[in-house]
């Protein structure tokens, strides 16, 4: 067995034969908080999270923007 640091490349690695896809399913919730227009993101499938609050709470130019800061 080699030790730490000994043996490079004893581990083969391959890259991936396709691009990755990363995010291809997002939910998204648009809520009223505290009068504030909220921005909540979850992926369907690592049910990672994020939220943020609109600058622009009256748009979809804001709401994209704020989809596009997360």
């Amino acid at each position: 067995m080699p030790m730490p640091g000994e043996g490079a490349g004893s581990h083969p690695c391959r890259a991936a034969q396709k691009d990755v896809i990363f995010n291809p399913v997002v939910l998204i919730d648009l809520m009223l908080l505290h009068g504030r227009a909220k921005l909540h993101i979850v992926n369907k499938y690592t049910l990672f999270s994020a939220a943020t609050f609109l600058r622009d709470g009256k748009s979809t130019a804001g709401a994209w923007d704020a989809f596009m800061s997360v």
